[in-house]
C-alpha cells in the first residue's frame, strides 16, 4: 500500500497519527527532491512526497502540484517515509 495511516493514541478529539508513504521512484526538479509510487509514475495519480530547502509536502493524488517533472529522469529507489502528526476530529 503506497499510503497508510495509523492512529497511535487519542487525546480527546485529537488523534496522534503516523502516516506512512511508500515510494518507488525519485528525481530532482530544481532544488526539490520528488518521490512517487508506481501508480503516480505510470498514471500521474498516486502517492507523492517532495522535499526542498524551503518546504516539504506529501499527498495522495495528482502530480500536477510539481511542475517540471521529466518522465525520462525517474530513478528507481524504494523509500518509506513516516510522518508524525496530530489531527483534530471534532
Amino acid at each position: 500500500m503506497p499510503r497508510t495511516k495509523n492512529i497511535t493514541r487519542w487525546l480527546g478529539t485529537i488523534a496522534e497519527e503516523i502516516v506512512t508513504y511508500e515510494t518507488h521512484w525519485v528525481q530532482v526538479v530544481g532544488d526539490m527532491v520528488v518521490r512517487c509510487d508506481h501508480a503516480a509514475k505510470e498514471k500521474g495519480f498516486g502517492s507523492w512526497t517532495t522535499m526542498s530547502p524551503a518546504r516539504s509536502a506529501s499527498w495522495y493524488g495528482s502530480g500536477d502540484l510539481v511542475p517540471g517533472i521529466d518522465p525520462v529522469n525517474w530513478i528507481r529507489e524504494d523509500n518509506v517515509e513516516d510522518i508524525y502528526c496530530e489531527v483534530d476530529y471534532s
